[in-house]
């Protein structure tokens, strides 16, 4: 996305920047629609 925006004769600080924007974009995504840990989840006893 960063090279699409910006081109390619950029400085790494610059991409650097995008990049960071980016992730944190993503992981705000992330939080919308993380699930809570299940009350009920199942307990399995593996015998290996």
């Amino acid at each position: 996305m960063a090279y699409y925006q910006v081109g390619t004769a950029e400085t790494k600080e610059i991409y650097d920047m995008l990049a960071t924007k980016e992730l944190e974009q993503i992981l705000a995504s992330l939080k919308q629609v993380k699930t809570s840990p299940d009350e009920q989840a199942a307990k399995l006893q593996w015998n290996c």
